[in-house]
């Protein structure tokens, strides 16, 4: 029964992760005709830096 709810938590994070995969881009995508490239990235990499460190 473990092991099933085990494999069931990585399949949820599998579809989060492409949830936000794509939301991501479209929000850089919308974002790109108002701020530059690195400004974009640097937001980016802070959201995901506190994804990761709520995951940890």
């Amino acid at each position: 029964m473990l092991k099933v709810i085990k494999h069931n938590l990585g399949i949820y994070f599998m579809i989060l992760a492409c949830l936000d995969f794509a939301l991501m881009g479209a929000c850089a995508k919308i974002l790109s005709k108002e701020m530059s490239s690195i400004e974009i990235m640097f937001f980016r990499n802070i959201i995901g830096i506190f994804f990761i460190v709520y995951l940890l």
